[in-house]
């Protein structure tokens, strides 16, 4: 896992705002409003694999469910040794330091002021899951009549969209990383769609309090 990777949300933590995105590689991406030759077609959903962490489970995991269970954990990355709780199992995988690492080291989801969801198995607050052949387009029917989307850099070769949140919340939406970069800082509005909505979902970060 990249450093660069840690939950790349736009929150507001202890009344100071953290803005953790990388640096944007401009060269070899795709244009605001055609995407590039090599993005496939829709892709038919694959039958979910095992559930991480839980072998004797068949029903995914659910993201804002596992928050709740494993709350006291979010953000440890941040406290103190005196503050933040010790290193605990969750079924066969390892939770410490914020994140959830299966047996053989594979870094499975994260928790800061959300879940971010890194393997197959575990369901966002939409209902997708990795690995199933998931679009932008399948997250754009979902939301029918949605909020304008932004894309940003998420690290040299992805990108990261959102919705914008409504006037009457201070949340932010939870927000889906795509393979694949363009010029310029950002994308918006029809640009923004045209870009993530043939590219499958690569991470799911659902949020649950991320300002």
């Amino acid at each position: 896992m990249r450093p660069t990777d840690r939950f790349l949300h736009v929150h507001r933590l202890h009344g100071h705002r953290l803005l953790s995105l990388v640096a944007l590689a401009a060269c070899g991406g795709a244009s605001a409003s055609k995407p590039a030759a090599d993005v496939a077609p829709l892709a038919r959903p694959q039958p979910p694999g095992r559930v991480p962490c839980f072998n004797d489970r068949t029903a995914p995991l659910e993201a804002v469910a596992m928050y709740k269970e494993l709350e006291k954990y979010a953000m440890s990355w941040m406290m103190s040794d005196d503050e933040k709780p010790p290193p605990a199992t969750y079924g066969s995988c390892t939770i410490a330091d914020s994140k959830i690492t299966a047996a053989d080291g594979t870094p499975v989801a994260e928790l800061s002021c959300g879940v971010r969801i890194l393997v197959p198995g575990i369901r966002d607050d939409l209902g997708f899951e990795l690995g199933t052949g998931a679009r932008g387009q399948d997250v754009l029917d979902r939301v029918p009549g949605h909020p304008p989307l932004t894309c940003w850099a998420n690290g040299p070769t992805q990108s990261r969209c959102r919705f914008d949140r409504a006037d009457d919340t201070d949340t932010d939406t939870s927000s889906y990383v795509v393979d694949g970069s363009f010029p310029g800082d950002a994308l918006t509005g029809a640009d923004a769609v045209a870009f993530f909505a043939p590219r499958e979902l690569v991470e799911l970060d659902v949020s649950i309090w991320c300002h």
